[in-house]
């Protein structure tokens, strides 16, 4: 059930990432690993630069990626590697197979 007007909650959800550290420091990631073992590799990095997490509060490196073709903002902080996902029971959320991308 959708409430319309209702505040819409995420929550840092953090990954494993593989990353290329190159000799000019900086860090590219190269696939991103889901918990459930799923692989999925970045095709581009448009943008990597410090900015305000879009949906949780703070600041972190936020990495433009191409996944698939289509554009996914990656985190990094002194935590590790993090996606912003709403914060939806599991029953909620679903996951369907034949979508080959990140969850939402």
């Amino acid at each position: 059930m959708v409430v319309y007007g209702a505040a819409r909650r995420y929550v840092r959800h953090y990954v494993e990432v593989l990353a290329l550290c190159r000799t000019d420091g900086h860090i590219m990631p190269v696939t991103i690993i889901w918990d459930d073992g799923r692989r999925f590799d970045v095709d581009v990095v448009e943008d990597a630069r410090r900015a305000r997490c879009d949906h949780t509060h703070g600041f972190a490196i936020r990495y433009a990626v191409l996944i698939k073709g289509r554009r996914r903002y990656l985190f990094h902080d002194e935590q590790g590697w993090f996606v912003e996902l709403l914060d939806t029971p599991l029953k909620e959320c679903a996951w369907d197979p034949r979508m080959d991308d990140l969850p939402r």
